[in-house]
């Protein structure tokens, strides 16, 4: 039983990292979109405008944002039909019946 005690714990706090990751993106997200809206009006100064670079690394940030949700949505999607397969397989191989166990019908 330690084990998996152990087993859990684990996949508690995986579980509990992946949120406060994911809290940290959507803050990030959240904030880029405030920056890049507040600062889409401003005075440039040209082609070194630092403002100009803050938009971009923000418009950046959102669209990796999209991209890793995206990545995660497909993935999401496709791993129980990659799954399927390889689940079938293993419930052939591993069905016991009467016959694989060696039991005699004694009438």
């Amino acid at each position: 039983m330690a084990g998996r005690e152990g087993l859990a714990s684990r996949i508690a706090s995986s579980r509990a990292f992946a949120a406060v990751l994911a809290c940290l993106l959507a803050v990030a997200v959240f904030s880029s979109c405030l920056t890049a809206a507040a600062l889409q009006d401003h005075d440039c100064t040209g082609d070194d405008c630092a403002i100009c670079h803050v938009i971009a690394t923000a418009k950046s940030v959102i669209a990796s944002a999209a991209s890793v949700a995206g990545a995660g949505l497909a993935f999401a999607r496709l791993v129980p039909f990659a799954l399927t397969p390889v689940l079938a397989w293993a419930l052939l191989k591993s069905a016991d019946t009467p016959v694989t166990l060696g039991v005699r019908l004694v009438i």
